[in-house]
C-alpha cells in the first residue's frame, strides 16, 4: 500500500505519530510523505495535534473509513479471494484477543513498575510472559501466507527481534522511540483490526497502560 492510502495506514497503526516515525512506517521519501499529509488534511482524513511537547498526526474517523474501504477491495481483489476471507479475517482478529491481553497485562505491570506504582517486574519475568503470544505469530503469519494477505507479513520478525534486544536492554519491551515489543504489538493489533473491518480503534482499556 503506497501513495495517500500507506500514508493514512500508517497513520493508522502508530495512532500518533511525528512526521519522521510516519515516514518510517510508510517508507516513502520524506517530501511525498509530506506531500500526502498535506493531502489527506484537505479531505478531512488526518490532522495535526500537539500533545504535551509533541507535534504529530493522526487519522480521523473520515480518514479511517477511507483506509478501510480501500482494504475491503484489497481483499476482493486477491487471485485466490475465498468467499469466506471475510469471515476468517474476523476469526483471526478474535483469536488474537487472549494473546492480546496477555501481552496488555504484562506490559502494563512493567510500566506501572517502572512508574512505581506497581511492584517492579523483573525484565525476565515479562519477556517469557511475552514469548507466547510471540510464538504464536508463526501460525498467524503461515495464515497470512495462505490466505494471500501479505501486507501483514512480517509483524514476527520484527516482534522476535524486539524480544531478543529486550533481553539485553530492557528498553526494548516498551519504550516509544524504538521497534519495541509494545509498538510492534500495538501496530499488528491495529492492522489485524482494520483489515477485520473492525470500526474505530483499538480502545484504551484494551491496550497497554500508558504512562502519564
Amino acid at each position: 500500500m503506497t501513495g495517500v492510502l500507506g500514508v493514512l495506514h500508517a497513520l493508522a497503526v502508530l495512532r500518533f505519530a511525528e512526521v519522521g516515525r510516519v515516514v518510517r512506517r510508510a517508507e516513502e521519501p520524506r517530501q511525498d510523505v509530506l506531500a500526502h499529509l498535506g493531502l489527506a488534511a484537505e479531505e478531512g482524513w488526518a490532522e495535526q495535534l500537539v500533545r504535551g511537547d509533541e507535534r504529530g498526526w493522526c487519522l480521523t474517523p473520515a480518514g479511517r473509513s477511507v483506509l478501510q474501504g480501500a482494504l475491503a477491495a484489497e481483499l476482493d481483489a486477491l487471485p485466490e479471494q475465498d468467499p469466506d476471507l471475510r469471515a476468517q479475517v474476523l476469526d483471526m482478529e478474535d483469536a488474537l484477543r487472549p494473546c492480546d491481553a496477555t501481552v496488555s497485562s504484562a506490559l502494563g505491570r512493567w510500566r506501572l513498575g517502572r512508574l512505581g506504582a506497581a511492584p517492579p517486574v523483573a525484565p525476565a519475568e515479562v519477556l517469557q510472559e511475552l514469548s507466547g503470544p510471540g510464538a504464536l505469530l508463526e501460525a498467524f503469519e503461515h495464515w497470512c501466507r495462505e490466505v494471500g494477505i501479505t501486507r501483514l507479513l512480517g509483524y514476527r520478525a520484527r516482534f522476535g527481534a524486539a524480544l531478543g534486544r529486550a533481553a539485553v536492554d530492557p528498553a526494548w519491551i516498551a519504550d516509544d522511540d524504538r521497534d519495541s515489543c509494545e509498538q510492534v504489538w500495538r501496530e499488528l493489533v491495529e492492522d489485524l483490526r482494520l483489515t477485520a473491518g473492525v470500526p474505530g480503534p483499538r480502545p484504551p482499556s484494551e491496550g497497554t497502560a500508558s504512562e502519564p
